[in-house]
């Protein structure tokens, strides 16, 4: 064999090598702040590392109808109630009633406490983001502030196009409420972040 040969077989890779593929659902980082992607809060920060000042951090939990449990279905209207899970003792109650979505925070087999994202964020016909983030400050085992993805359709020119939300959200004990509104645009994720991080001394929006 010549030697053009041997340089070829040595560097064209194997025919059985596997492809990498991408994961489902992976997130674009590269268009995170762009309204046209698929609506969902950004993955996860960097993980914190020994030895370095502990930050708040993020947790992550599902709105897909897929991993909530139907609890209620009006059948005069379709409305629809879903539960879903959340985090360490937060569970969450999915609304979508009259092509409007809005959430229920849920905390220790507490009460409902309703969010009314839909008079409160937006009237417009709206949805929500297949999943939402759970922001924990330094150290702490609860999370004290959560951010929702939410889509509202509120350009009559352009009906099929929504305007995508960040919403922060305070949690507390029996006055969890939205605390901040955050339109599209860079530095959006983060921005919600910040405003999650203050959430705790942030006074409850009202309804519009």
């Amino acid at each position: 064999m010549s030697l053009a040969a041997v340089l070829l077989c040595a560097c064209s890779p194997a025919s059985d090598a596997p492809t990498p593929v991408a994961a489902a659902n992976a997130p674009d980082a590269s268009s995170s702040d762009s309204v046209d992607i698929e609506p969902t809060v950004d993955a996860p920060p960097p993980v914190h590392e020994p030895g370095t000042p502990a930050t708040a951090r993020s947790e992550y939990s599902s709105l897909a109808v897929a991993d909530c449990k139907l609890t209620e279905r009006l059948e005069e209207t379709g409305d629809t109630t879903h539960r879903c899970p959340g985090v360490a003792n937060y569970v969450l109650d999915m609304h979508d009633s009259d092509a409007r979505m809005s959430l229920d925070v849920i905390a220790d087999g507490a009460q409902p406490q309703s969010l009314e994202f839909w008079s409160v964020a937006s009237g417009a016909f709206s949805n929500l983001g297949p999943r939402v983030e759970w922001r924990y400050p330094a150290e702490a085992k609860q999370p004290n502030a959560l951010i929702v993805r939410y889509d509202a359709f509120e350009q009559p020119e352009q009906p099929e196009r929504p305007t995508s939300y960040l919403l922060v959200v305070k949690l507390a004990a029996s006055d969890s409420c939205l605390v901040a509104k955050l339109p599209p645009g860079p530095g959006q994720n983060e921005s919600a972040r910040v405003a999650a991080d203050k959430a705790q001394t942030s006074a409850c929006l009202t309804p519009r």
